[in-house]
């Protein structure tokens, strides 16, 4: 699949002008978290970007429901025990996304996605039987947090849905504690652009057609901002004739029955748009409305399976398409 983020082709140009102030463009790529990730950074080191691929590599490490040997599948299989900072970290934060959206973005789905064989990539379609037992095992009623300990009642937490942004927030933090003050890197579908890029305008983010993925359905102008996008192209399968994807309903423990066909979510916070783009999914552009309206923080972008386009008014004001957008709010 095609990565979706570019950097400005005059921000290339003026590298060799900060390399005059003691500043260079590197850049790296990597696999982590089942997916490629690229990073662009401006600093006076390599060494700034191989730190931050590191940190990420230890958080897919640590973080990784298909290793055996992580934190998070050793929490998995004992039950319970003391969290990981950043497991608590996490766990806290899709905590209060739960909350606020009555239960849309669901960290204790893990049973569901097992029950569709995504964990192993044997894609099936369970019996209503087994997914009813599957759902019987979530929920955050099965978690008792106390501090760094955690419980889990009979279920297992993923956290593929939150953990992209959780690394692309550490890694920006890291950044700024190594006085990095210009990068963009791309996690998957998280994109976070710091600061602005060399020739001092606002970094451009394209964001995919989910529709047709291979080409871009229009930009985005970010600094200081992530950029996260959920989508029906990104994990999917065919059986006898009929589409699915990754994107699950907790309530349901099926795909949601609306039309959409991808989410984007901007904002400060990546693991909150992480959260948040697979709970709007979830909820529908309506919910996802009242949603903005009450707590705001963030701007949304919805695409539909026809080529329709929805969108809050901060996001629609700098988003550069072809495409007529309907404003939401």
């Amino acid at each position: 699949m095609k990565r979706f983020f570019k950097i400005s082709a005059l921000a290339a140009a003026l590298s060799l002008l900060l390399s005059a102030c003691g500043e260079r463009r590197y850049q790296k790529e990597i696999f982590a978290m089942d997916t490629v990730m690229d990073l662009t950074v401006y600093a006076k080191s390599e060494d700034v970007i191989n730190g931050a691929a590191q940190l990420i590599f230890e958080l897919d490490s640590e973080l990784d429901n298909n290793d055996a040997g992580s934190a998070l599948s050793r929490l998995n299989a004992s039950g319970g025990g003391e969290m990981t900072r950043s497991i608590c970290d996490i766990v806290n934060t899709a905590a209060d996304i739960y909350s606020k959206t009555d239960g849309s973005f669901d960290i204790t789905v893990a049973p569901v996605m097992r029950a569709w064989g995504f964990y192993e990539k044997d894609f099936r379609v369970p019996a209503d039987s087994e997914l009813s037992a599957a759902l019987s095992k979530t929920g955050f009623d099965k978690l008792k947090i106390n501090g760094r300990n955690i419980e889990l009642c009979g279920t297992e937490l993923d956290l593929g849905g939150i953990a992209k942004g959780y690394a692309a927030d550490k890694t920006i933090e890291y950044f700024k504690e190594n006085n990095v003050g210009s990068a963009l890197i791309s996690l998957g579908g998280n994109v976070y652009a710091l600061g602005k890029n060399p020739n001092g305008r606002p970094w451009t983010v394209a964001v995919a057609d989910p529709n047709d993925p291979e080409n871009i359905l229009g930009e985005l102008e970010a600094a200081d901002i992530s950029v996260v996008t959920s989508g029906i192209y990104m994990r999917n399968f065919e059986l006898d004739g009929k589409f699915y994807h990754h994107i699950t309903d907790p309530e349901t423990g099926k795909n949601p029955e609306n039309n959409l066909a991808s989410v984007t979510v901007a904002g400060p916070c990546s693991a909150v748009c992480d959260a948040l783009s697979t709970a709007f999914f979830v909820m529908g552009e309506e919910k996802a409305s009242e949603y903005l309206k009450k707590y705001g923080g963030v701007e949304a972008l919805f695409v539909y399976k026809d080529g329709s386009i929805s969108a809050s008014g901060g996001l629609a004001d700098t988003f550069k398409t072809e495409h007529t957008i309907k404003i939401i709010h």
